[in-house]
């Protein structure tokens, strides 16, 4: 993405065209308008037809043909924060300093014939970065527009997706068939998806925090589709406690100075900064910050 911008106006480097040629060495099928200074995508189509061949080439020992299912998730999420270089875009609009990021990662590959239980291939790691496949990393902004625009994107090549056929040694032809499945993802993509606005209630039964004990019956059942993600649980969980523990108190009051003497209480023992406020990236709330406040539970239960 960066190519553009750090070689365009100079006559001392290649052009962005040239830069193209060379990219192909390491992307699955090149498309020069799918590269730009501010985004770099790949078909899904091209994607999953790449990584299933080599994971059957390279790991899995296939003698005769057979049908095969390929499972994956994927996702998307932003980011912010980032340093902004000292190059300028064609555009003065855009800029470097927030990412999206669209991923897929291989869960399995099985049989598709229901006689043959063995499964071919599965991902030991699926929560890791190892077998991450980018399928599309922008210079942009994560609002809802951005998050419905490339769901629908993905979505649309999901339908139009079609069977990989896999010649291994030139003899042993292998058709796969693809499942995807949209978990990779945050409370706020989800919402964003759902078109849930208040983003305080729950996307499942739209429940908010004064409707909590007493459940709607009206419920979105659509949304189950996108699983119970594990993200930030332990930070999530921390903070549950911690709301807990200040609406102890009666009054809004009572309630700001047990908060200031728990997270003061907390830093001379522990040394923990609960709740502080920290410039670009929200609160000091971190995975370090839960792994500690779980660890010393004495402690904490104490405070």
């Amino acid at each position: 993405m960066r190519s553009a911008t750090l070689w365009k106006g100079t006559d001392l480097y290649p052009s962005y065209q040239e830069i193209l040629k060379y990219k192909k060495l390491s992307y699955p099928v090149l498309n020069p308008d799918d590269f730009t200074e501010t985004e770099a995508k790949v078909t899904l189509q091209n994607l999953v037809d790449t990584t299933v061949e080599r994971i059957l080439i390279n790991i899995a020992d296939l003698n005769s043909t057979c049908d095969i299912i390929a499972t994956h998730k994927w996702g998307m999420d932003g980011s912010s924060g980032h340093s902004e270089f000292k190059q300028r875009f064609m555009d003065p609009k855009n800029s470097d300093s927030t990412v999206f990021c669209t991923n897929l990662v291989p869960i399995s590959l099985t049989y598709r014939d229901d006689s043959q239980k063995d499964v071919i291939w599965r991902n030991e790691n699926p929560n890791s970065s190892s077998l991450c496949r980018p399928m599309r990393m922008a210079f942009c902004k994560e609002d809802c527009n951005t998050i419905l625009t490339e769901y629908s994107r993905v979505m649309k090549e999901i339908v139009e997706i079609q069977d990989s056929k896999i010649k291994i040694n030139n003899s042993v032809e292998v058709i796969v068939r693809h499942r995807f499945y949209c978990t990779m993802v945050d409370g706020k993509i989800i919402n964003a998806v759902c078109k849930n606005a208040a983003t305080s209630r729950c996307p499942v039964c739209l429940a908010g925090p004064k409707t909590l004990n007493n459940l709607p019956s009206q419920t979105n059942a659509d949304v189950l589709k996108f699983g119970i993600s594990p993200l930030h649980a332990k930070i999530n969980s921390m903070e549950f406690l911690l709301r807990c523990s200040y609406k102890l108190a009666s009054t809004k009051e009572e309630q700001e100075t047990k908060k200031k003497i728990i997270q003061k209480q907390f830093k001379e023992k522990t040394g923990l900064n609960i709740g502080k406020p920290k410039p670009g990236f929200g609160i000091s709330h971190d995975g370090n910050t839960a792994r500690r406040f779980f660890q010393n539970s004495k402690v904490t239960s104490e405070l």
